[in-house]
């Protein structure tokens, strides 16, 4: 085996270790010696699985010794591994969708602000076909991420286009094995859509920030619904 995959070995067992609290903020971990000695490694092997727990944020290594940090201090690849060791949460996926409808919600007002006609005409097809079957899970699925696409296109910031790719990947984690089977309220998503397209011929970002955010906000409902629904399926084990 080499020397990085055993490192990588190393890395998960003490990652898991520390998001489990046997080693609490502010404790060191044992020496470089001593956790070479308990992995039956080299001291460089243990090196390098420091250094990849280091990038993760909850571990800052220094002079005197290896201490852990607070889960708030790492860096968002961590989530991933919360939510592996604690399973899906209703509060780790509106989490997630509170930052997206911030992020969504901003460049969707940038973009009506200074979109050409093509991807205004773009926003507004988008718009027109879930209009035309807003009860579609489907069609709403496709045409929100062709929006969202879009958008991230027009605004050209990759910061904003990188955490969300990153935001994407980590909220697929946190639903995985819950059901998304709660019906689209028609009624509410018409009068978004509505206000929507609105928005794009008017050319209002806050309009256009409003509405957007008014779907996210059911976003979430559904979100937490559907948690409550598998949690109550799992309970009866049926």
């Amino acid at each position: 085996m080499s020397s990085i995959t055993r490192s990588h070995e190393i890395a998960a067992v003490l990652r898991t270790e520390i998001l489990r609290k046997q080693y609490r903020p502010g404790e060191r971990l044992p020496s470089e010696r001593d956790l070479a000695g308990r992995f039956q490694t080299t001291r460089g092997a243990i090196r390098e699985a420091l250094k990849q727990l280091e990038q993760l944020g909850i571990i800052d290594i220094q002079p005197g010794g290896v201490r852990v940090l607070p889960k708030e201090e790492a860096s968002l690849e961590i989530l991933s591994h919360l939510m592996e060791l604690e399973g899906p949460k209703p509060k780790m996926a509106d989490d997630f969708l509170q930052v997206f409808e911030v992020l969504c919600v901003l460049s969707a007002k940038r973009s009506i602000a200074v979109a050409d006609e093509d991807r205004l005409s773009f926003i507004q097809e988008q718009i027109m076909k879930m209009k035309a079957d807003p009860g579609s899970k489907e069609l709403m699925r496709e045409c929100w991420t062709a929006l969202s696409s879009c958008f991230l296109a027009i605004t050209d910031n990759l910061v904003m286009r990188l955490i969300i790719n990153g935001l994407k990947g980590q909220l697929a984690v946190a639903m995985s094995g819950v059901q998304t089977n709660h019906p689209v309220d028609v009624k509410r998503m018409t009068k978004i859509l509505n206000g929507m397209n609105r928005a794009v011929k008017t050319r209002n970002p806050e309009m256009m920030g409003s509405f957007v955010g008014q779907y996210f906000e059911w976003v979430r409902e559904v979100t937490i619904e559907n948690f409550s629904s598998h949690q109550a399926t799992a309970a009866t084990g049926s």
